[in-house]
């Protein structure tokens, strides 16, 4: 059960993407429940594709948080 997360999105999501504002954290919060979110928007995430890094655009990345 996650506790919190990390979510960090591109510059380009938000109100630019979709018609509501905070989407991305709503459907976390969806998926997971109410926990505390922080994060910021980026210009870019880097994340692997059949194993070689690539730049991503309008992405979304998260890391739930939980105690051990």
């Amino acid at each position: 059960q996650a506790e919190a997360a990390l979510m960090f999105t591109c510059n380009g999501r938000g109100t630019r993407l979709f018609d509501d504002a905070h989407h991305d954290a709503r459907m976390l919060q969806r998926s997971v429940g109410p926990i505390p979110v922080a994060g910021f928007f980026a210009a870019g995430e880097i994340g692997p594709v059949g194993g070689y890094n690539f730049v991503h655009a309008f992405t979304a990345s998260m890391a739930l948080l939980r105690d051990r």
